[in-house]
């Protein structure tokens, strides 16, 4: 009979072995299963989010990490635990260069300190979500097919002082849907 200790050692090693590179598409599949429970099942999208982070920690994936993080953050602020969604959106920034990720978390932040009502950071979240979207309609043409998906995510920002959200996917990605569009007539 094999020991209960050596059984868990063996399924730690094999663990460790199958998270591979290749982990990266079940990372950010199950990071697209969270964002799909977003507005139905804020459960499931803990649990997604959850594993996407877990795999991803383990892989070394960064942009996997903190794309699972804004998914928590998501979920903590509808919890209204404020604290763990700062805590969260905070390790994103320092987590990846991801510029798509760190502007969902910038938002984020915005909606975090429009709920406790600290208006300044507010600003301050809001000119750095400014500046990454500009940084990304200039890369746009850089993006990988994962990184496009994620900026059709509605990642929302207005540029209004009472109100903070606003679709602002389709006007970053209109140029580049219009490109494509473009070369596949041609």
């Amino acid at each position: 009979m094999i020991p209960l200790w050596m059984l868990g050692m063996q399924f730690l090693i094999w663990c460790m072995v199958s998270c591979t590179p290749s982990c990266k598409p079940s990372v950010d599949e199950m990071n697209a299963s969270a964002y799909s429970f977003h507005y139905k099942d804020l459960d499931s999208t803990q649990f997604y989010a959850g594993k996407a982070l877990r795999l991803a920690t383990a892989e070394g994936y960064s942009a996997g990490c903190a794309e699972a993080m804004n998914h928590l953050a998501f979920v903590a602020l509808a919890k209204m635990d404020y604290h763990q969604a700062y805590l969260l959106l905070d390790s994103v920034s320092h987590l990846t260069d991801n510029q798509v990720e760190l502007l969902i978390s910038d938002v984020q932040m915005m909606r975090l300190c429009q709920r406790e009502s600290r208006n300044k950071e507010f600003y301050d979240y809001h000119e750095q979500a400014l500046q990454r979207m500009h940084r990304i309609e200039e890369e746009l043409s850089l993006l990988d097919e994962h990184l496009r998906w994620l900026k059709c995510r509605n990642v929302v920002l207005r540029d209004d002082d009472t109100r903070v959200l606003a679709d602002v996917t389709t006007c970053l990605l209109s140029p580049l849907l219009d490109d494509e569009a473009a070369e596949t007539t041609e």
